[in-house]
């Protein structure tokens, strides 16, 4: 369970999550040996851990503090979710066979059902696969603080129709106009300008990673990105979830913008984010009426939609 403190005024100020080993030492390692890298600006401020009733915390900033209502979406972010040892991992699962089963029933096999189970990398691949992280790189996990719109009645079960490039645009254009007015701001911000300043953050996280000796060090599955915004004009993009971020061996570096073969620790995160990036900037067109069947506008939508297969073996 996520915690909350808050400071004399009663406003959030730090986040306390639940330990995670493996979080840990990658934001201790980011907060010590990363102090002057401009991905620094996108993560939370690591705090130390803190004790509360025999359970140990994370602390770290709350990110959320200098929104107004913020607007919430939680994307997962590069072109896998599984860990490369996961591929020595033999072991058949009971429990993912019936979530494949509820999931995806055309997808299991006969030799599956005769074995009564599968293994969590089979199941892991198969759910890449029938999402956009298997086309795009990135898949939209969830929502906070959103509210029904005469688009969209309820935001979670939009989420599980998104399949497509176009899924991700109508869904960041009804995002972004729901966010852009208020319930207790009329007024609120033209949508066009609030899609522009998450565009803008989003080339500038892009520009941070793509030019990080840290991210070169490091293979990131499992990472999100929150993608913040309210009705006063603020958005902001920000890096979380590092349970699967792994430092590799001296004599390893990742590119994040390669297809994984076996032994890479590629992670496909700069080919999610400029998925993400193209997708936004489709959004902003249409939001500006520009005509996106122009050269330039057909140049940048040529640049995604087509990673499909991300992974190969």
């Amino acid at each position: 369970k996520i915690l909350l403190e808050k400071d004399s005024l009663g406003i959030p100020a730090n986040l306390l999550k639940p330990l995670d080993e493996a979080e840990l030492e990658t934001l201790d390692r980011l907060w010590k040996n990363y102090r002057t890298e401009p991905i620094l600006g996108f993560v939370p401020k690591f705090e130390g851990i803190v004790d509360k009733a025999d359970q140990r915390y994370l602390r770290m900033s709350y990110l959320l503090r200098p929104f107004r209502r913020p607007r919430v979406l939680d994307i997962k972010i590069g072109t896998r979710t599984w860990l490369e040892k996961e591929c020595d991992n033999k072991k058949l699962r009971p429990d993912f066979l019936e979530r494949m089963k509820e999931l995806y029933p055309d997808q299991v096999t006969a030799e599956e059902q005769t074995a009564a189970g599968v293994t969590k990398l089979r199941f892991m691949k198969l759910r890449d696969e029938q999402t956009t992280i298997g086309t795009l790189g990135f898949r939209i996990d969830g929502v906070a603080g959103a509210r029904a719109t005469s688009s969209i009645t309820d935001w979670n079960a939009q989420l599980k129709k998104v399949k497509t490039f176009e899924d991700t645009v109508e869904l960041f254009s009804a995002f972004i106009e729901m966010a852009a007015t208020d319930d207790h701001h009329q007024e609120g911000v033209q949508p066009e300008q609030l899609a522009e300043a998450m565009l803008d953050k989003l080339h500038t996280i892009r520009e941070a990673f793509a030019t990080s000796p840290c991210m070169r060090r490091h293979e990131c599955i499992g990472s999100s990105l929150l993608l913040v915004a309210d009705a006063f004009g603020h958005a902001g993009v920000f890096w979380i979830d590092f349970g699967k971020t792994r430092l590799l061996p001296e004599d390893c570096h990742v590119d994040h913008n390669l297809a994984w073969k076996p032994g890479s620790h590629e992670d496909g995160i700069l080919l999610g984010l400029s998925s993400l990036v193209s997708a936004w900037q489709t959004c902003l067109d249409r939001l500006l009426k520009i005509d996106i069947t122009s050269p330039d506008a057909v140049e940048t939508a040529n640049m995604t939609g087509c990673l499909h297969p991300c992974v190969t073996q």
